[in-house]
């Protein structure tokens, strides 16, 4: 693990004006793009819910997911709203008529809503780790399951976290904009939260694929959000994450796996606290929470070594 680290540290430093350049124009975008937004003036019915990209911010456009899947988009312009319905919405059963762009209060767009609202047809998802992604983010932001912690959101919006790095194969690639994303970034702590967390999540707990392997990934994105927050845009980054305090000196960054329940307790399962040698006082820590289906919406958490987040 120290070794991942290291050379997730090392590939940082080599490359560090490709990443500094790009994400400082993507946190000048995101407060361009606040601008636009229009707030607490625009609701989607609850089955819905909308997504951002750190990426693409700067234009106007937003997705609109059911049990993960992208099935329209929205964009704010000029005080109006458009809704543009995807071809994946047929997926669940939608009749849809048009892809072109509709004003938010015509025909086609009340009808998608009206659809939409009272869907069960989530069932038909074509990814079951982004359905339960969704269900596990709902569980946040509505505290069922969880406590102390909230899912970091992009103008109202749920959001990706990208990052310069492929990790897939638990070992640092750097990847420049094609790098992959933190699957949930989140708050933890009272009120707005006073750490960022960084949580891989997995729809399977595989001999192939167990949490070592995860929270190798984990970890290795975590590296960068040090990086990221310890550079000289660190304090717009932190802003743009709404914390309820400063940047601490001494930093901690929660890292954690979220996978279902093992039949067994992993004999390689990675925890404990880690330094990021590359920063001053940046310490990763490394915990594992494992989560169980009860049905429907419920989910019943566990976690040796880190409570702290659930009910």
């Amino acid at each position: 693990m120290k070794e991942i680290i290291k050379e997730a540290c090392r590939l940082l430093e080599e490359n560090r004006n490709e990443w500094e350049s790009r994400y400082k124009r993507y946190v000048e975008d995101i407060a361009e793009a606040e601008k636009r937004y229009p707030g607490n003036e625009f609701r989607l019915p609850k089955n819905l819910r909308l997504y951002n990209s750190i990426s693409s911010v700067g234009k106007p456009g937003y997705d609109v997911r059911y049990a993960g899947q992208s099935i329209a988009e929205i964009k704010f312009e000029n005080g109006d709203i458009w809704l543009q319905v995807k071809e994946m919405s047929k997926r669940f059963e939608y009749s849809m008529e048009s892809s072109k762009w509709n004003e938010w209060d015509s025909a086609e767009a009340n009808k998608f809503r009206s659809y939409f609202k009272d869907c069960n047809k989530a069932h038909l998802a074509s990814s079951n780790e982004r359905y339960i992604e969704q269900l596990l983010l709902n569980d946040m932001t509505e505290s069922k399951s969880f406590v102390n912690i909230e899912p970091v959101r992009l103008l109202d919006a749920y959001f990706q976290m990208p990052t310069p790095f492929a990790a897939s194969k638990a070992f640092p690639q750097y990847s420049c904009e094609k790098g992959g994303g933190i699957d949930i970034l989140a708050r933890v702590g009272r009120g707005r939260g006073d750490r960022l967390c960084v949580i891989e999540l997995k729809d399977e707990n595989i001999k192939q694929e167990p949490q070592s392997h995860a929270m190798k990934q984990a970890a290795i994105y975590a590296t960068f959000i040090a990086y990221l927050l310890r550079s000289d845009m660190g304090e717009k980054w932190w802003n743009a994450f709404e914390l309820n305090i400063n940047i601490p000196k001494s930093l901690v960054i929660p890292v954690l796996t979220l996978m279902p329940l093992p039949t067994e307790k992993p004999e390689d399962e990675i925890i404990g606290s880690f330094t990021v040698g590359g920063l001053d006082d940046v310490t990763l820590e490394c915990h594992s929470v494992y989560f169980e289906s009860l049905g429907g919406k419920k989910f019943r958490l566990t976690s040796d070594n880190y409570p702290y987040i659930i009910k």
